[in-house]
């Protein structure tokens, strides 16, 4: 099932409160949290990246206005 779709759609079984029970709708749910925990962990590991490429810019620019003095 692709991420972000749920099972609950045109389900003939639905009911209100039938997600506690319902195991389609549990094991969506604990696939859909892992890829989500998936893509954080990415951006977390990109956002480092980007934050010493950061870094380093502004420290040769620092580095370069010292020698212009």
């Amino acid at each position: 099932m692709p991420y972000g779709t749920f099972p609950c759609k045109n389900c003939g079984d639905r009911y209100v409160g039938c997600h506690s029970k319902c195991s389609k709708y549990i094991e969506c749910q604990a696939e859909n949290e892992r890829v989500k925990k998936q893509v954080r962990k990415k951006k977390s590991v990109d956002n480092d990246t980007l934050a010493t490429a950061y870094k380093r810019k502004i420290g040769n620019i620092k580095f370069k206005m010292k020698g212009i003095k």
